[in-house]
């Protein structure tokens, strides 16, 4: 025969449940909002065009990739949220925007084959040293660790649908 607690200790696991699958989706979800947000080169409004990508081309944001696929997403069930951040050091001050001031010093440069002037790294051994006064480098706030208002119908829907039971 069952008793209140049973039935306690039964509503309990289901709602544990329902929590555990809703914040997978919504940590699922958010991961798709921020992969959105750097394929569209910013969302809701666009962000400024890189330097790069006006000489080059590509997309703001996007050169290796590390940026938008080393974004951290973890769950915390203890407080029912879900949290966005990650362990690059650049990631900050692309998101927020910034200044980084550049003291004065000398840097090794090095020829390419084709011409083209780059950093030297050790390896490199036809280099030559430039010195350099210092400099600030402005870098515009391009917030990429938003979830805009246009994805909270699809991630609602989502979130019923994970947690039907």
């Amino acid at each position: 025969m069952s008793t209140v607690d049973d039935i306690h200790k039964a509503l309990n696991s289901v709602l544990v449940r329902i929590k555990s699958n809703a914040l997978k989706v919504l940590a699922r979800e958010v991961r798709e909002s921020i992969n959105k947000n750097f394929e569209s080169s910013g969302r809701p409004v666009r962000w400024k065009v890189s330097k790069r990508v006006q000489k080059h081309g590509g997309k703001t944001l996007i050169k290796s990739g590390d940026l938008m696929r080393l974004i951290n997403i973890v769950i915390d069930e203890s407080s029912s949220s879900v949290k966005v951040g990650s362990t690059l050091p650049y990631a900050r001050i692309h998101h927020e925007g910034g200044q980084i001031h550049r003291k004065p010093g000398t840097v090794k440069l090095r020829t390419t084959r084709s011409g083209a002037t780059r950093f030297a790294g050790g390896r490199h051994k036809k280099t030559r040293e430039v010195s350099h006064a210092g400099y600030v480098i402005t870098i515009p706030p391009r917030p990429f660790f938003v979830v805009p208002e246009e994805d909270y119908p699809r991630i609602v829907r989502n979130i019923q649908a994970a947690i039907k039971v």
